[in-house]
């Protein structure tokens, strides 16, 4: 049995070469040796895109069409749209509820996005109501997808729900 792997990326915009050569040519090796799932990360993209959703929405179909075209083949591996799973959502709300924010505050991908949101304008919320058509007023809601310390335990439910083995590391 082959050990699985799990990798997605965040549509917020037109690939570029970058991600050629720094991610898809690496996943059109690693289906040859390993059970693969590859992801849209439209959730994901909500912790840096929440000002502009629509980039996300439009950027799925021709993120989709760059993979197949870079050689990633649904015959050797699962693709899907992570927003499409209800179980990935389920399992991040349950993480976050029990996962302590000093273990999270110590995770590097924790501080990274500390990092990136400093200097964003966290005051509007309509993207909320824009993106998912719900109350953007809800401070649970509000909560549960700005904030984030979800990030972490979004990413941990991602691998679970998949059971992988393994996330190829980013190259920097």
């Amino acid at each position: 049995m082959k050990r699985r792997v799990l990798s997605g990326m965040r549509p917020t915009g037109k690939l570029h070469l970058g991600h050629l050569h720094g991610t898809l040519d690496n996943w059109v090796k690693l289906q040859e040796e390993y059970d693969c799932f590859f992801f849209i990360a439209d959730w994901h993209a909500l912790t840096s895109e929440y000002e502009n959703t629509g980039v996300i929405r439009e950027s799925i179909a021709g993120m989709l069409v760059d993979w197949l075209s870079a050689g990633i083949d649904p015959d050797k591996s699962t693709l899907f749209i992570q927003s499409r799973l209800l179980e990935h959502a389920e399992l991040h709300l349950l993480l976050s509820m029990i996962v302590p924010l000093p273990w999270l505050e110590r995770n590097p991908t924790y501080k990274e996005k500390q990092e990136e949101i400093k200097e964003r304008d966290l005051s509007d919320v309509d993207w909320i109501h824009r993106y998912f058509g719900l109350d953007s007023h809800d401070p649970a809601l509000f909560d549960l997808i700005i904030n984030t310390s979800k990030f972490t335990p979004a990413l941990a439910a991602d691998l679970i729900v998949r059971a992988a083995a393994a996330l190829p590391a980013r190259s920097r």
